[in-house]
């Protein structure tokens, strides 16, 4: 009889624990956005990227027009390149970007987006759509299951650039660097991209590497087992969109992302990202 007791009890327990996170109010917060990104066809916006290297945050300030389909990428830089232009456009230009460097050579270059030039960042630009980062929070919640939302956290409301927000944070406290081995064909950036983890961090964490292309089928190196020990997310109560990200790993913020001046769905003509426009550097 007391074993009986023993697990009605214990299932008890458990199914209030499913349900409690079935009813985790941050979930319905979090699939809105996500259905939200899904619905962004074209976006204009200012990004403030702050990106750690060498265990110092630094700054990129960028303006930009976005087009999801085909996909059409123009960026004006604010800093640290004031006046810097980089266009790329789905099917043109043998898939390089043209890029204004308002300084020496000045002409305008070309450069594939996983070039050093373009990649001085943590990403590469079409991380630039917001999809990037839906797609690293579905392969969290993947990889997570029905413990995700145990993960998941509503914290007290912001209101970020005049802009009323939920705030979201998302925890892993199994958050680790794994051994990996290299499979035939693979890069960092391939192995990134497939699993959903951050290109930078990868490279951070094996000194040994000069590059994203300096891996060898049968190496052994280490990578995070998920994108971020902790992300926090404003996300707006008007459009659903998030307005700003911080990304966390073992050694603190690894990465901040401020939106403002944000256009959601916008008109663009044909003139938006042609090298031809008058109001562009090309």
């Amino acid at each position: 009889m007391r074993l009986t007791n023993y697990y009605i009890g214990l299932l008890f327990i458990l199914l209030c624990g499913r349900i409690a996170a079935q009813d985790n109010p941050g979930r319905k917060i979090l699939d809105n956005m996500l259905a939200s990104i899904d619905k962004v066809h074209s976006m204009q916006f200012r990004l403030k990227q702050y990106e750690r290297y060498n265990g110092k945050i630094e700054l990129e300030d960028d303006r930009v027009k976005l087009n999801m389909n085909p996909l059409m990428i123009f960026i004006e830089v604010i800093s640290p390149d004031a006046g810097a232009e980089v266009l790329w456009v789905q099917g043109e230009n043998n898939g390089e970007a043209y890029v204004h460097p308002n300084g020496f050579p000045y002409i305008t270059l070309n450069f594939h987006p996983d070039s050093k030039t373009l990649r001085k960042g943590h990403h590469n630009i079409f991380a630039l759509r917001l999809s990037y980062m839906a797609g690293l929070i579905r392969s969290t919640m993947q990889n997570a299951g029905s413990r995700f939302n145990n993960h998941l956290h509503l914290e007290q409301d912001v209101v970020f650039n005049n802009e009323a927000c939920y705030q979201l944070t998302i925890e892993h406290p199994s958050f680790a660097f794994v051994p990996y081995t290299i499979k035939p064909g693979e890069n960092i950036i391939s192995l990134a991209e497939r699993l959903h983890l951050s290109e930078y961090m990868i490279l951070e964490k094996n000194p040994g590497l000069s590059g994203y292309f300096d891996v060898k089928t049968g190496q052994v190196i280490r990578i995070p087992n998920n994108y971020a020990r902790k992300m926090i997310l404003y996300i707006s109560k008007r459009t659903s969109l998030p307005m700003a990200e911080f990304i966390y790993d073992d050694q603190g913020l690894f990465e901040r992302y401020e939106f403002s001046e944000v256009k959601v769905n916008p008109a663009f003509g044909p003139e938006d990202f042609s090298k031809h426009n008058p109001t562009y550097h090309f």
